[in-house]
């Protein structure tokens, strides 16, 4: 991997290679990559190509915008991925997209939102999830924090469809060693 610092950001390029023993063989991945940052907008991408023995080549990649506003901040995020199943000996493309938005309650109490989806696709299933999120977040003191939320998900694939409400609670605490 070869990173370079950039007056607004980095550049990077990343070579990987994997053996495995399974079906696939070799993988070799090829990916440049630039981060952009400026004090109100951060963008990250990467652009690339995988190539295996078993399934060939594939365009690979991913771009995550965030925005800062004066009371938090809204983010889109895209991805594709490919990858090797050993159970199955067949690859996976997976694509993602997501869109988020924080803002800020008062000093202490920020509110999140999220909204994703996900497409796993392989010759033997296709698999889609939707999902979305809602927490709220309060920092106790300045270590320890309070958060809560609920989520929905829904889920298509082979074996039909599944949905699964969620609700959370967190208690946390932050911890700082120095040697």
């Amino acid at each position: 991997r070869l990173d370079y610092e950039m007056p607004v950001g980095t550049a990077s390029a990343e070579l990987r290679i994997a053996t495995s023993d399974e079906d696939e063989g070799e993988r070799v991945t090829f990916e440049i990559g630039r981060v952009l940052e400026t004090p109100l907008t951060t963008v990250s991408a990467r652009l690339g190509v995988t190539n295996a023995d078993a399934s060939g080549t594939d365009l690979i990649g991913s771009v995550d915008w965030t925005r800062n506003l004066p009371d938090g901040s809204i983010g889109l995020g895209l991805s594709r991925s490919v990858s090797y199943d050993s159970d199955a000996a067949e690859t996976t493309t997976s694509t993602s997209v997501s869109i988020n938005w924080t803002r800020l309650v008062n000093d202490r109490g920020q509110v999140a939102f999220e909204v994703a989806y996900g497409l796993e696709d392989a010759p033997s299933e296709r698999i889609e999830q939707t999902g979305f999120s809602a927490s709220y977040s309060h920092r106790l003191t300045e270590a320890w924090s309070l958060s809560g939320g609920v989520g929905y998900t829904i889920r298509n694939d082979l074996d039909g469809r599944a949905e699964s409400p969620s609700l959370f609670v967190s208690l946390s605490r932050d911890f700082e060693f120095r040697p």
